[in-house]
Protein backbone atom coordinates (compact mmCIF):
# COMPACT_ATOMS: atom_id res chain seq x y z
CA UNK A 1 0.00 0.00 0.00
CA UNK A 2 1.41 3.65 -1.04
CA UNK A 3 2.32 5.42 2.08
CA UNK A 4 1.68 9.43 2.73
CA UNK A 5 4.21 11.41 4.18
CA UNK A 6 3.32 14.45 6.28
CA UNK A 7 5.83 16.30 7.18
CA UNK A 8 5.18 19.49 9.71
CA UNK A 9 6.81 22.23 10.82
CA UNK A 10 6.12 24.76 13.80
CA UNK A 11 6.97 28.15 12.97
CA UNK A 12 6.78 30.11 16.79
CA UNK A 13 9.99 30.59 18.10
CA UNK A 14 9.27 29.04 21.42
CA UNK A 15 10.16 25.58 22.41
CA UNK A 16 6.89 23.79 21.69
CA UNK A 17 7.07 22.02 18.66
CA UNK A 18 4.08 21.34 15.40
CA UNK A 19 2.70 17.97 16.06
CA UNK A 20 0.50 16.66 13.13
CA UNK A 21 -1.20 13.37 12.66
CA UNK A 22 -2.73 11.74 9.74
CA UNK A 23 -5.16 8.99 8.54
CA UNK A 24 -4.45 8.42 4.72
CA UNK A 25 -7.76 9.32 3.70
CA UNK A 26 -10.23 12.21 3.18
CA UNK A 27 -13.80 13.04 2.12
CA UNK A 28 -16.13 13.24 -1.00
CA UNK A 29 -19.04 15.37 -0.98
CA UNK A 30 -21.12 16.90 -3.37
CA UNK A 31 -24.57 17.44 -4.93
CA UNK A 32 -26.69 15.35 -7.45
CA UNK A 33 -29.22 17.35 -9.94
CA UNK A 34 -30.91 17.00 -12.75
CA UNK A 35 -28.63 18.29 -15.77
CA UNK A 36 -31.59 20.20 -17.29
CA UNK A 37 -34.14 21.20 -14.61
CA UNK A 38 -30.92 21.35 -11.88
CA UNK A 39 -33.19 20.10 -9.54
CA UNK A 40 -31.52 17.62 -7.08
CA UNK A 41 -31.71 13.72 -7.50
CA UNK A 42 -32.58 12.31 -4.55
CA UNK A 43 -31.88 8.16 -3.31
CA UNK A 44 -28.92 8.29 -6.41
CA UNK A 45 -26.34 5.78 -5.77
CA UNK A 46 -22.84 7.15 -5.80
CA UNK A 47 -19.72 5.04 -5.28
CA UNK A 48 -16.19 5.46 -5.12
CA UNK A 49 -13.59 3.26 -6.72
CA UNK A 50 -9.98 2.72 -7.15
CA UNK A 51 -8.80 0.37 -10.71
CA UNK A 52 -12.51 -0.35 -10.56
CA UNK A 53 -12.34 -1.91 -7.19
CA UNK A 54 -15.14 -0.42 -4.99
CA UNK A 55 -13.88 1.10 -1.74
CA UNK A 56 -16.55 3.56 -0.82
CA UNK A 57 -20.37 4.37 -1.73
CA UNK A 58 -23.40 6.59 -0.61
CA UNK A 59 -27.00 7.63 -1.45
CA UNK A 60 -28.03 11.13 -2.33
CA UNK A 61 -30.55 12.49 0.19
CA UNK A 62 -33.43 14.78 -0.28
CA UNK A 63 -31.47 17.62 -1.29
CA UNK A 64 -29.96 15.96 -3.85
CA UNK A 65 -26.69 16.10 -1.14
CA UNK A 66 -23.91 12.95 -0.87
CA UNK A 67 -21.03 12.30 1.39
CA UNK A 68 -18.47 9.58 1.26
CA UNK A 69 -15.74 8.86 3.68
CA UNK A 70 -13.12 7.63 4.85
CA UNK A 71 -12.09 7.32 0.85
CA UNK A 72 -8.10 6.35 0.44
CA UNK A 73 -5.33 9.12 -0.60
CA UNK A 74 -4.88 9.16 -4.03
CA UNK A 75 -6.42 8.86 -7.50
CA UNK A 76 -10.35 7.76 -7.50
CA UNK A 77 -12.86 7.64 -9.53
CA UNK A 78 -16.83 8.54 -8.78
CA UNK A 79 -19.41 7.10 -10.04
CA UNK A 80 -23.22 8.54 -10.03
CA UNK A 81 -26.47 6.18 -11.20
CA UNK A 82 -30.08 6.40 -10.92
CA UNK A 83 -33.11 5.08 -12.46
CA UNK A 84 -33.71 6.70 -15.95
CA UNK A 85 -30.74 8.67 -16.14
CA UNK A 86 -27.16 8.12 -17.97
CA UNK A 87 -24.75 6.46 -15.50
CA UNK A 88 -22.17 9.61 -14.99
CA UNK A 89 -18.16 8.67 -13.65
CA UNK A 90 -15.89 11.40 -12.84
CA UNK A 91 -12.46 9.60 -13.70
CA UNK A 92 -9.22 10.44 -11.63
CA UNK A 93 -10.72 12.72 -8.43
CA UNK A 94 -7.49 13.74 -6.08
CA UNK A 95 -8.17 13.18 -2.45
CA UNK A 96 -6.15 14.43 -0.32
CA UNK A 97 -5.25 13.13 3.23
CA UNK A 98 -7.97 14.90 5.94
CA UNK A 99 -9.11 17.15 3.60
CA UNK A 100 -12.66 17.14 1.41
CA UNK A 101 -13.12 17.18 -1.94
CA UNK A 102 -16.23 18.80 -3.67
CA UNK A 103 -17.57 17.01 -6.49
CA UNK A 104 -21.08 18.04 -7.71
CA UNK A 105 -23.15 15.25 -10.39
CA UNK A 106 -25.47 16.21 -13.24
CA UNK A 107 -27.10 13.36 -14.28
CA UNK A 108 -29.04 13.49 -17.91
CA UNK A 109 -32.33 11.74 -18.65
CA UNK A 110 -31.80 8.51 -20.26
CA UNK A 111 -33.68 8.92 -23.92
CA UNK A 112 -33.05 5.62 -25.53
CA UNK A 113 -32.75 2.15 -24.43
CA UNK A 114 -29.04 2.38 -25.86
CA UNK A 115 -26.34 1.49 -22.80
CA UNK A 116 -24.63 5.15 -22.54
CA UNK A 117 -22.22 6.11 -19.68
CA UNK A 118 -20.93 9.95 -19.54
CA UNK A 119 -17.38 9.89 -18.34
CA UNK A 120 -15.33 12.68 -17.38
CA UNK A 121 -12.10 14.19 -15.82
CA UNK A 122 -11.26 15.37 -13.18
CA UNK A 123 -10.13 18.67 -12.54
CA UNK A 124 -8.01 20.17 -9.46
CA UNK A 125 -9.71 23.37 -8.78
CA UNK A 126 -7.78 26.63 -8.21
CA UNK A 127 -8.65 27.00 -4.97
CA UNK A 128 -9.83 24.29 -2.27
CA UNK A 129 -13.35 24.61 -0.17
CA UNK A 130 -11.42 22.55 2.49
CA UNK A 131 -8.11 24.61 2.72
CA UNK A 132 -7.57 25.67 6.56
CA UNK A 133 -3.67 25.73 6.63
CA UNK A 134 -0.89 27.04 5.08
CA UNK A 135 1.72 25.38 3.20
CA UNK A 136 1.17 22.37 0.07
CA UNK A 137 0.16 19.18 -0.67
CA UNK A 138 2.27 16.97 -3.50
CA UNK A 139 0.16 14.24 -5.00
CA UNK A 140 2.24 11.20 -6.87
CA UNK A 141 1.31 12.86 -10.33
CA UNK A 142 3.50 15.83 -9.46
CA UNK A 143 6.19 13.59 -7.66
CA UNK A 144 6.71 11.37 -10.29
CA UNK A 145 7.54 14.52 -12.78
CA UNK A 146 10.31 15.34 -10.12
CA UNK A 147 14.08 15.00 -11.01
CA UNK A 148 14.75 14.16 -7.48
CA UNK A 149 11.51 12.48 -5.72
CA UNK A 150 12.73 11.59 -2.30
CA UNK A 151 10.02 13.29 0.69
CA UNK A 152 12.44 15.68 2.05
CA UNK A 153 13.27 17.20 -2.34
CA UNK A 154 9.91 17.18 -2.70
CA UNK A 155 9.09 19.04 0.38
CA UNK A 156 11.76 21.65 -0.67
CA UNK A 157 9.57 22.55 -3.90
CA UNK A 158 6.57 24.27 -1.28
CA UNK A 159 7.52 27.67 -0.38
CA UNK A 160 8.99 28.57 3.28
CA UNK A 161 10.89 25.84 3.49
CA UNK A 162 14.98 26.81 3.57
CA UNK A 163 17.67 24.68 2.21
CA UNK A 164 21.32 24.34 2.18
CA UNK A 165 23.74 23.09 -0.59
CA UNK A 166 23.38 19.48 -0.22
CA UNK A 167 19.88 19.83 -0.40
CA UNK A 168 18.87 19.54 2.85
CA UNK A 169 15.87 21.53 4.81
CA UNK A 170 17.51 24.11 7.17
CA UNK A 171 14.32 25.70 8.23
CA UNK A 172 10.91 26.58 7.62
CA UNK A 173 9.71 29.76 7.94
CA UNK A 174 12.80 30.47 10.04
CA UNK A 175 12.36 28.05 12.72
CA UNK A 176 15.02 25.80 13.71
CA UNK A 177 15.20 22.25 12.00
CA UNK A 178 14.57 20.99 15.32
CA UNK A 179 10.66 22.52 15.10
CA UNK A 180 10.42 20.37 12.08
CA UNK A 181 8.33 16.76 12.99
CA UNK A 182 7.69 14.45 10.13
CA UNK A 183 4.84 12.10 10.32
CA UNK A 184 4.67 8.63 7.67
CA UNK A 185 0.94 7.07 7.54
CA UNK A 186 -0.17 8.84 10.87
CA UNK A 187 2.94 7.37 12.91
CA UNK A 188 5.54 10.02 14.04
CA UNK A 189 9.00 9.41 13.01
CA UNK A 190 12.47 10.20 14.96
CA UNK A 191 15.72 9.47 13.24
CA UNK A 192 15.65 8.56 9.46
CA UNK A 193 12.60 9.28 7.74
CA UNK A 194 14.10 8.24 4.35
CA UNK A 195 10.72 5.98 2.37
CA UNK A 196 10.91 3.93 -1.45
CA UNK A 197 10.19 6.46 -4.20
CA UNK A 198 7.71 4.30 -5.22
CA UNK A 199 5.77 4.25 -1.95
CA UNK A 200 5.13 8.12 -1.77
CA UNK A 201 1.28 8.85 -2.64
CA UNK A 202 1.62 12.73 -1.10
CA UNK A 203 3.80 14.57 0.85
CA UNK A 204 1.78 17.35 2.74
CA UNK A 205 3.85 20.59 4.37
CA UNK A 206 1.78 22.60 6.79
CA UNK A 207 3.46 25.79 7.93
CA UNK A 208 0.75 26.98 9.82
CA UNK A 209 -3.19 26.90 10.89
CA UNK A 210 -2.45 23.38 12.50
CA UNK A 211 -5.61 21.51 12.79
CA UNK A 212 -6.61 20.60 16.41
CA UNK A 213 -6.72 17.07 15.54
CA UNK A 214 -3.33 16.88 15.18
CA UNK A 215 -2.51 18.01 19.23
CA UNK A 216 -1.90 20.88 21.07
CA UNK A 217 1.49 22.00 19.67
CA UNK A 218 2.24 25.64 18.30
Amino acid sequence: MLRNLLLAIGFVLTTSLLVLGQTGSGTVKGKIIDKKTKEPIPFANVVVEVGGVQVGGSTSDFDGNFQIKPVPAGKVDLKATYVGYVPYIVKGIVIIVDKITFQNVELDVQSTNLQEIEVIDYKVPLISADQTTSGGTVTSDEISKMANRSATAVATTVGGVTTDANGNITSMRGQRSSGTVYYIDGMRVVGNNALPQSAIEQVEVILGGTPAAYGDAT
